[in-house]
Protein backbone atom coordinates (compact mmCIF):
# COMPACT_ATOMS: atom_id res chain seq x y z
CA UNK A 1 0.00 0.00 0.00
CA UNK A 2 2.73 2.32 0.54
CA UNK A 3 4.53 2.24 -2.31
CA UNK A 4 1.69 2.34 -4.20
CA UNK A 5 1.08 6.13 -2.19
CA UNK A 6 5.05 6.64 -3.10
CA UNK A 7 4.24 5.69 -6.98
CA UNK A 8 1.29 8.01 -7.38
CA UNK A 9 3.15 10.61 -5.41
CA UNK A 10 6.27 10.60 -7.58
CA UNK A 11 3.60 10.11 -10.67
CA UNK A 12 2.13 13.90 -9.86
CA UNK A 13 5.08 14.93 -11.17
CA UNK A 14 4.72 13.67 -14.03
CA UNK A 15 2.87 16.29 -15.79
CA UNK A 16 4.88 19.18 -15.54
CA UNK A 17 7.90 17.26 -17.14
CA UNK A 18 5.71 16.35 -20.19
CA UNK A 19 5.85 20.30 -20.97
CA UNK A 20 9.35 19.35 -22.29
CA UNK A 21 7.73 17.38 -25.50
CA UNK A 22 5.88 20.75 -26.14
CA UNK A 23 8.53 22.86 -25.15
CA UNK A 24 11.97 20.91 -27.11
CA UNK A 25 9.93 19.10 -29.77
CA UNK A 26 7.14 21.87 -30.53
CA UNK A 27 7.78 25.49 -29.74
CA UNK A 28 11.54 25.50 -29.97
CA UNK A 29 11.67 24.24 -33.78
CA UNK A 30 8.36 26.62 -34.29
CA UNK A 31 10.46 29.80 -32.97
CA UNK A 32 13.68 28.64 -35.23
CA UNK A 33 11.21 28.42 -38.12
CA UNK A 34 9.79 31.46 -38.07
CA UNK A 35 12.91 33.55 -37.41
CA UNK A 36 14.32 31.62 -40.68
CA UNK A 37 11.81 32.54 -42.36
CA UNK A 38 11.51 35.62 -41.63
CA UNK A 39 15.35 36.52 -41.75
CA UNK A 40 15.03 34.50 -45.69
CA UNK A 41 12.17 36.69 -46.63
CA UNK A 42 12.47 40.26 -45.17
CA UNK A 43 15.53 41.40 -47.74
CA UNK A 44 14.36 39.68 -50.76
CA UNK A 45 11.01 41.01 -50.20
CA UNK A 46 12.28 44.47 -49.57
CA UNK A 47 14.07 44.20 -53.01
CA UNK A 48 11.03 43.05 -55.12
CA UNK A 49 8.93 46.37 -53.67
CA UNK A 50 11.88 48.49 -54.27
CA UNK A 51 11.32 47.42 -57.70
CA UNK A 52 8.03 49.06 -57.99
CA UNK A 53 8.79 52.49 -55.86
CA UNK A 54 11.60 54.28 -57.07
CA UNK A 55 11.75 57.15 -55.14
CA UNK A 56 11.81 54.27 -51.88
CA UNK A 57 8.53 56.29 -50.93
CA UNK A 58 6.40 53.35 -50.38
CA UNK A 59 8.80 50.85 -48.56
CA UNK A 60 9.80 53.78 -46.30
CA UNK A 61 6.46 55.11 -45.66
CA UNK A 62 6.21 50.42 -44.96
CA UNK A 63 9.07 50.57 -42.95
CA UNK A 64 8.03 53.80 -41.09
CA UNK A 65 4.78 52.01 -39.82
CA UNK A 66 6.23 48.40 -38.96
CA UNK A 67 8.53 50.30 -36.78
CA UNK A 68 5.74 52.38 -34.97
CA UNK A 69 3.51 49.43 -34.66
CA UNK A 70 5.96 47.16 -32.93
CA UNK A 71 6.71 50.08 -31.01
CA UNK A 72 3.29 50.46 -28.94
CA UNK A 73 2.39 46.46 -29.14
CA UNK A 74 5.64 44.41 -28.63
CA UNK A 75 3.79 42.24 -25.92
CA UNK A 76 1.24 41.16 -28.43
CA UNK A 77 3.16 40.86 -30.60
CA UNK A 78 5.46 38.53 -29.06
CA UNK A 79 2.19 36.44 -27.97
CA UNK A 80 0.89 36.21 -31.43
CA UNK A 81 4.55 35.45 -32.56
CA UNK A 82 4.67 32.39 -29.87
CA UNK A 83 1.22 31.35 -30.97
CA UNK A 84 2.30 31.17 -34.17
CA UNK A 85 5.46 29.66 -34.00
CA UNK A 86 3.68 26.99 -31.50
CA UNK A 87 0.94 26.19 -34.22
CA UNK A 88 4.25 25.32 -36.80
CA UNK A 89 6.50 24.12 -34.58
CA UNK A 90 2.67 21.34 -33.63
CA UNK A 91 2.95 20.94 -37.51
CA UNK A 92 5.97 19.23 -37.68
CA UNK A 93 5.70 17.84 -34.43
CA UNK A 94 3.08 15.42 -35.79
CA UNK A 95 4.99 14.63 -39.08
CA UNK A 96 6.31 11.17 -39.42
CA UNK A 97 9.85 10.25 -37.64
CA UNK A 98 10.49 7.53 -39.60
CA UNK A 99 11.69 9.60 -42.62
CA UNK A 100 13.91 11.61 -40.86
CA UNK A 101 15.19 7.92 -39.09
CA UNK A 102 15.83 7.02 -43.16
CA UNK A 103 17.51 10.08 -43.74
CA UNK A 104 20.11 9.77 -41.30
CA UNK A 105 20.68 5.78 -41.51
CA UNK A 106 21.20 6.45 -45.56
CA UNK A 107 23.80 9.42 -44.05
CA UNK A 108 25.81 7.06 -42.14
CA UNK A 109 25.29 4.13 -44.53
CA UNK A 110 27.30 6.30 -46.79
CA UNK A 111 29.95 7.13 -44.60
CA UNK A 112 30.19 4.19 -43.34
CA UNK A 113 30.01 1.74 -46.35
CA UNK A 114 28.98 -1.18 -44.58
CA UNK A 115 30.25 -4.22 -45.28
CA UNK A 116 28.46 -7.33 -44.53
CA UNK A 117 29.98 -8.24 -41.11
CA UNK A 118 28.95 -4.96 -40.01
CA UNK A 119 25.29 -5.10 -41.59
CA UNK A 120 24.73 -7.48 -39.41
CA UNK A 121 25.30 -5.90 -36.30
CA UNK A 122 22.92 -3.51 -37.08
CA UNK A 123 19.61 -2.86 -36.39
CA UNK A 124 18.33 -1.90 -39.97
CA UNK A 125 19.38 -4.26 -42.45
CA UNK A 126 18.38 -6.06 -45.16
CA UNK A 127 16.21 -8.89 -44.84
CA UNK A 128 16.87 -12.10 -46.12
CA UNK A 129 19.97 -13.06 -47.56
CA UNK A 130 22.75 -10.79 -47.52
CA UNK A 131 25.28 -11.77 -50.56
CA UNK A 132 28.77 -10.55 -51.22
CA UNK A 133 27.26 -9.58 -54.68
CA UNK A 134 24.84 -7.01 -53.34
CA UNK A 135 27.32 -5.90 -51.11
CA UNK A 136 29.69 -4.73 -53.90
CA UNK A 137 26.68 -3.42 -56.01
CA UNK A 138 25.26 -1.12 -53.36
CA UNK A 139 28.83 0.22 -52.94
CA UNK A 140 29.03 0.67 -56.46
CA UNK A 141 25.73 2.21 -56.95
CA UNK A 142 25.68 4.14 -53.99
CA UNK A 143 22.79 6.15 -54.44
CA UNK A 144 20.82 3.10 -53.67
CA UNK A 145 22.87 1.89 -51.14
CA UNK A 146 20.29 2.90 -48.54
CA UNK A 147 17.30 1.20 -50.08
CA UNK A 148 17.39 -1.88 -47.81
CA UNK A 149 13.66 -3.80 -47.85
CA UNK A 150 12.40 -7.11 -47.38
CA UNK A 151 12.11 -9.13 -50.77
CA UNK A 152 8.52 -9.82 -49.87
CA UNK A 153 6.79 -7.11 -47.98
CA UNK A 154 8.88 -4.33 -49.14
CA UNK A 155 8.92 -3.27 -45.93
CA UNK A 156 10.61 0.13 -45.22
CA UNK A 157 13.96 0.00 -43.28
CA UNK A 158 13.49 2.53 -40.88
CA UNK A 159 9.96 1.35 -39.73
CA UNK A 160 9.89 1.59 -36.02
CA UNK A 161 10.22 -0.32 -34.17
CA UNK A 162 12.64 -1.91 -35.78
CA UNK A 163 12.48 -5.55 -37.53
CA UNK A 164 15.46 -6.62 -36.49
CA UNK A 165 15.68 -5.17 -33.21
CA UNK A 166 15.48 -8.66 -31.60
CA UNK A 167 18.93 -9.63 -33.51
CA UNK A 168 20.45 -6.72 -32.47
CA UNK A 169 19.95 -6.75 -28.78
CA UNK A 170 21.53 -10.25 -29.10
CA UNK A 171 24.44 -8.88 -30.84
CA UNK A 172 25.21 -6.43 -28.37
CA UNK A 173 25.02 -8.63 -25.48
CA UNK A 174 21.65 -7.61 -24.20
CA UNK A 175 19.86 -10.93 -24.34
CA UNK A 176 18.04 -9.73 -21.12
CA UNK A 177 15.63 -7.65 -22.78
CA UNK A 178 15.03 -9.99 -26.03
CA UNK A 179 12.06 -10.96 -24.14
CA UNK A 180 10.07 -7.71 -24.73
CA UNK A 181 10.30 -8.20 -28.14
CA UNK A 182 8.42 -10.71 -29.47
CA UNK A 183 8.86 -10.62 -33.50
CA UNK A 184 12.45 -11.36 -35.47
CA UNK A 185 13.45 -10.46 -38.16
CA UNK A 186 13.31 -13.08 -40.79
CA UNK A 187 10.33 -14.64 -39.12
CA UNK A 188 7.99 -12.59 -41.12
CA UNK A 189 4.72 -14.58 -39.23
CA UNK A 190 5.96 -12.76 -36.10
CA UNK A 191 5.13 -9.50 -37.77
CA UNK A 192 1.85 -9.12 -36.37
CA UNK A 193 3.88 -8.71 -32.83
CA UNK A 194 5.97 -5.59 -33.79
CA UNK A 195 3.53 -2.55 -33.34
CA UNK A 196 4.15 1.17 -32.15
CA UNK A 197 1.55 0.45 -29.52
CA UNK A 198 3.27 -1.91 -27.93
CA UNK A 199 6.17 0.12 -26.96
CA UNK A 200 3.59 3.18 -26.05
CA UNK A 201 2.07 0.48 -24.07
CA UNK A 202 5.54 -0.24 -22.30
CA UNK A 203 6.03 3.70 -21.76
CA UNK A 204 2.69 3.74 -20.24
CA UNK A 205 3.46 1.24 -17.60
CA UNK A 206 6.40 2.37 -16.70
CA UNK A 207 4.87 5.74 -15.68
CA UNK A 208 3.53 4.01 -13.01
CA UNK A 209 6.09 1.48 -11.93
CA UNK A 210 9.34 3.45 -12.64
CA UNK A 211 8.42 7.46 -12.72
CA UNK A 212 12.09 7.64 -12.40
CA UNK A 213 13.40 6.03 -15.45
CA UNK A 214 10.26 7.10 -17.32
CA UNK A 215 11.54 10.72 -16.50
CA UNK A 216 14.66 9.88 -18.07
CA UNK A 217 12.85 8.28 -21.38
CA UNK A 218 10.52 11.10 -21.98
CA UNK A 219 13.38 13.64 -21.78
CA UNK A 220 15.05 11.72 -24.45
CA UNK A 221 12.07 11.23 -26.48
CA UNK A 222 11.80 15.03 -26.35
CA UNK A 223 15.09 15.87 -27.78
CA UNK A 224 14.17 13.21 -30.57
CA UNK A 225 11.25 15.31 -31.05
CA UNK A 226 13.08 18.57 -31.62
CA UNK A 227 15.89 16.83 -33.87
CA UNK A 228 13.23 15.40 -35.96
CA UNK A 229 10.71 18.59 -36.10
CA UNK A 230 14.19 20.80 -36.83
CA UNK A 231 15.08 18.45 -39.48
CA UNK A 232 11.74 19.34 -41.23
CA UNK A 233 12.45 22.89 -40.63
CA UNK A 234 15.84 23.20 -42.57
CA UNK A 235 14.10 20.85 -44.89
CA UNK A 236 11.75 23.77 -46.12
CA UNK A 237 14.26 26.17 -45.26
CA UNK A 238 16.38 25.08 -48.11
CA UNK A 239 13.50 25.11 -50.46
CA UNK A 240 12.93 28.26 -49.62
CA UNK A 241 16.38 29.72 -49.59
CA UNK A 242 16.83 28.20 -53.10
CA UNK A 243 13.77 29.39 -54.72
CA UNK A 244 14.81 33.07 -53.42
CA UNK A 245 17.93 32.84 -54.66
CA UNK A 246 17.12 31.43 -58.14
CA UNK A 247 14.18 34.64 -58.24
CA UNK A 248 16.83 37.01 -56.68
CA UNK A 249 19.56 35.67 -59.65
CA UNK A 250 16.56 35.97 -62.35
CA UNK A 251 16.54 39.18 -61.28
CA UNK A 252 19.83 40.48 -61.45
CA UNK A 253 20.74 39.16 -64.94
CA UNK A 254 17.15 40.19 -66.67
CA UNK A 255 15.85 43.23 -65.03
CA UNK A 256 18.41 46.01 -65.43
CA UNK A 257 18.72 48.42 -62.12
CA UNK A 258 20.65 51.32 -61.41
CA UNK A 259 24.05 50.39 -60.35
CA UNK A 260 23.78 52.56 -56.77
CA UNK A 261 21.08 50.00 -56.29
CA UNK A 262 23.09 47.05 -57.14
CA UNK A 263 23.90 46.00 -53.95
CA UNK A 264 21.46 46.58 -52.03
CA UNK A 265 18.39 45.22 -54.35
CA UNK A 266 20.20 42.54 -55.59
CA UNK A 267 23.45 41.25 -54.45
CA UNK A 268 22.46 41.43 -50.52
CA UNK A 269 19.14 39.26 -51.32
CA UNK A 270 21.45 36.76 -52.92
CA UNK A 271 23.66 36.75 -49.94
CA UNK A 272 20.97 36.79 -47.34
CA UNK A 273 19.27 33.63 -48.22
CA UNK A 274 22.40 31.66 -49.44
CA UNK A 275 23.54 32.40 -46.05
CA UNK A 276 20.42 30.93 -44.57
CA UNK A 277 20.92 27.84 -47.03
CA UNK A 278 24.55 26.70 -45.22
CA UNK A 279 23.06 27.33 -42.21
CA UNK A 280 20.37 25.52 -42.49
CA UNK A 281 22.60 22.84 -44.73
CA UNK A 282 24.99 22.53 -41.92
CA UNK A 283 21.92 22.11 -39.21
CA UNK A 284 20.82 19.35 -41.40
CA UNK A 285 23.70 17.31 -41.35
CA UNK A 286 24.20 17.69 -37.75
CA UNK A 287 21.15 16.13 -37.08
CA UNK A 288 21.73 13.39 -39.55
CA UNK A 289 24.97 12.40 -38.36
CA UNK A 290 23.11 11.72 -34.93
CA UNK A 291 19.44 11.07 -35.32
CA UNK A 292 19.61 7.27 -36.12
CA UNK A 293 21.71 6.12 -32.95
CA UNK A 294 19.15 8.34 -30.82
CA UNK A 295 16.52 6.83 -31.90
CA UNK A 296 18.22 3.16 -31.51
CA UNK A 297 19.16 4.78 -27.89
CA UNK A 298 15.45 5.68 -27.73
CA UNK A 299 13.79 2.15 -27.75
CA UNK A 300 16.99 0.76 -26.10
CA UNK A 301 16.25 3.03 -22.87
CA UNK A 302 12.42 2.20 -22.63
CA UNK A 303 13.54 -1.51 -22.66
CA UNK A 304 15.79 -1.63 -19.88
CA UNK A 305 13.41 0.37 -18.01
CA UNK A 306 10.78 -2.19 -18.56
CA UNK A 307 12.97 -4.93 -17.55
CA UNK A 308 14.07 -3.16 -14.14
CA UNK A 309 10.60 -2.50 -13.16
CA UNK A 310 9.54 -6.57 -14.13
CA UNK A 311 12.06 -7.66 -11.55
CA UNK A 312 9.96 -6.27 -8.98
CA UNK A 313 6.57 -6.45 -10.53
CA UNK A 314 6.80 -9.92 -12.09
CA UNK A 315 3.17 -8.87 -14.16
CA UNK A 316 4.46 -5.84 -15.60
CA UNK A 317 3.70 -7.64 -19.24
CA UNK A 318 0.38 -9.10 -18.40
CA UNK A 319 -1.71 -8.61 -21.52
CA UNK A 320 1.42 -7.78 -23.70
CA UNK A 321 2.45 -10.97 -24.30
Amino acid sequence: MNKRIKIKKESFYIPFREHLVDIFGTLVPGILFLNFTIFTLAWPIWAILAEFDDKRLMTYEIAKRIIKFTKFFKSEIGIVLIIISYAFGRIFFRLNKDKVDEDSYRYIARKKLLNKETLENWVVRKKGEVSENWIVRKIKEISEYWVIRSTKNESPICDYPYYYLYEYLESKGMSHLTKFVPWRGEDEETYKYRATHRINAIKIRLMYYEPYSFTYIFRNEAHIRMMSSIWYVMTYILRLGLILIIISIILLLYFPIDPSYLVTRRIIPILTSFIMLVLAFIIKRAIKKIYHFMRVREIVLILEGAYIASIENPDFLKGLN
